[in-house]
């Protein structure tokens, strides 16, 4: 199966269909975000009309983003680009695909949001997906996979309450916040440019 059709295949899921999700950003005034299976349908299309290129992260496009990944998307190029000596085959891979899914789609619908609230959404509808394939949480390491963490627990109040707890999102946006990975950008604002 070729790398694109892994991806296809990963939006097209039930684990990803039954991602939805909404809340208020940081900024003034606040928006909505509201991540769900259409979403994730406008981001299949678009990597199937080639709108979005998949590719293997060969360092051919570069970004602001430092953080140690296995898959990123760079709106600069419409690409969602995926290394080499990823793991394809692991959930947390998949799980990964979809969070930068999300900034696909934020893309995609030229959204300008800030960064923490982009991050967090991704994060988040990352913990759904984790949380709706059975994945077994104790597997992710609780020094170094707080956010997605974070993710998983708001993805279960999700499924308790079908909203997302303030408490817990301004604890996902204080981590993303102060994250080393994440300080050359997470201040600053999202602009998607389709």
């Amino acid at each position: 199966m070729s790398l694109k059709d892994e991806i296809l295949r990963i939006l097209r899921s039930g684990e990803t269909h039954r991602i939805h999700f909404s809340f208020t950003t940081t900024d003034t005034p606040p928006q909505t975000i509201s991540i769900n299976h259409t979403s994730f349908d406008a981001v299949r299309h678009a990597i199937e009309t080639n709108r979005i290129h998949v590719d293997f992260d060969h360092g051919q496009w570069t970004t602001n983003h430092r953080a140690p990944s296995d898959a990123r998307y760079n709106r600069d190029h419409n690409a969602l680009l995926v290394k080499p000596t990823a793991n394809r085959q692991s959930r947390i891979f998949e799980a990964l695909v979809v969070h930068e899914c999300v900034h696909a789609f934020f893309d995609l619908r030229r959204r300008r949001l800030p960064q923490v609230d982009n991050e967090a959404a991704g994060y988040i509808a990352q913990g759904c997906y984790l949380r709706t394939s059975g994945f077994d949480r104790s597997r992710l390491d609780q020094s170094s996979d707080n956010e997605v963490l974070s993710g998983v627990l708001i993805a279960d109040a999700i499924a308790a309450n079908n909203t997302v707890p303030a408490f817990n999102l301004d604890d996902l946006r204080n981590s993303l916040l102060h994250d080393s990975h994440y300080q050359r950008f997470i201040h600053g604002t999202f602009v998607g440019n389709g």
